[in-house]
Protein backbone atom coordinates (compact mmCIF):
# COMPACT_ATOMS: atom_id res chain seq x y z
CA UNK A 1 0.00 0.00 0.00
CA UNK A 2 1.24 3.26 -1.04
CA UNK A 3 0.70 5.56 1.79
CA UNK A 4 2.53 8.87 0.00
CA UNK A 5 -0.52 10.60 -1.54
CA UNK A 6 -2.15 10.47 1.85
CA UNK A 7 1.07 12.03 3.86
CA UNK A 8 0.56 14.89 0.96
CA UNK A 9 -3.04 15.35 1.40
CA UNK A 10 -2.55 15.42 5.51
CA UNK A 11 0.63 17.83 4.64
CA UNK A 12 -1.89 19.77 2.81
CA UNK A 13 -3.85 20.56 5.66
CA UNK A 14 -0.98 20.28 8.49
CA UNK A 15 0.64 23.52 10.21
CA UNK A 16 3.70 24.99 9.14
CA UNK A 17 5.12 26.55 12.63
CA UNK A 18 8.35 24.63 13.80
CA UNK A 19 6.84 23.78 17.13
CA UNK A 20 9.70 21.78 17.98
CA UNK A 21 12.43 22.37 16.41
CA UNK A 22 12.39 19.58 13.88
CA UNK A 23 10.63 21.90 11.17
CA UNK A 24 6.60 21.49 10.84
CA UNK A 25 4.41 18.90 10.76
CA UNK A 26 4.06 19.74 7.12
CA UNK A 27 7.49 19.55 6.22
CA UNK A 28 8.04 16.11 8.06
CA UNK A 29 5.21 14.50 6.17
CA UNK A 30 6.19 15.92 2.70
CA UNK A 31 9.91 14.41 3.84
CA UNK A 32 8.42 11.27 4.67
CA UNK A 33 6.13 11.18 1.48
CA UNK A 34 9.65 11.50 -0.43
Amino acid sequence: MDIKPLLREVAGLSSTVDKYGMGSIRDILLRAAG
